[in-house]
């Protein structure tokens, strides 16, 4: 998969003024494993993009009759471009460790998505698949077995209503004539 890391830690990384130094002294360090075999290291993905800034001219303070029009505008000009410069490391370094950071979240933006993929095509097998055809369809069956039941049910329970009502009125005609008889 990758080495594990926290996106702070190479934008820290990319930002840092002596990565090289750093990569160095990792380098010159023996990696032992079990039995003294070396480990082989790998080479950093990322490569930090450095320019030198020349260091700002030392400050001293001229007294006027030394300071010319001429030698103002160079020393502008040298502030200047090395502001420029600066700026230009810093902003390429910025985009730099944005772009890492955004390859990273990519990434796992792109192992979610994937995983999601993954589990919506498994619960449309088990919701699709075959075996859930065959319980829906003995459940449908014995759905009807149940409701043909209860309309047998409910026909005797009629029938014996109506066996009842009709039992009463033979009674009631056989008392009636009994007593217009007697």
């Amino acid at each position: 998969m990758g080495r594990k890391g926290s996106w702070f830690g190479s934008i820290k990384k990319a930002l840092s003024p002596d990565p090289k130094e750093k990569a160095d002294k990792k380098a010159s360090k023996s990696k032992k494993k079990w039995f003294g075999k070396e480990k082989n290291t790998l080479p950093e993905e990322l490569t930090v993009v450095t320019t030198t800034v020349s260091p700002p001219h030392p400050l001293f303070i001229p007294t006027v009759e030394e300071v010319t029009l001429e030698e103002l505008k160079e020393d502008q000009t040298k502030h200047a471009y090395s502001v420029i410069v600066a700026t230009a490391a810093t902003a390429e370094a910025a985009v730099a460790a944005a772009h890492a950071a955004a390859v990273v979240v990519q990434f796992t933006t792109a192992r979610r998505v994937l995983r999601a993929l993954r589990e919506h095509v498994i619960l449309k097998l088990l919701v699709y698949g075959p075996t859930t055809k065959r319980q829906t369809a003995n459940a449908l069956k014995c759905m009807q077995i149940l409701s043909q039941v209860q309309s047998q049910i409910i026909y005797r329970i009629r029938m014996l209503e109506e066996n009842r009502a009709l039992q009463r009125q033979l009674i009631l005609c056989r008392s009636m004539r009994k007593n217009s008889r007697v």
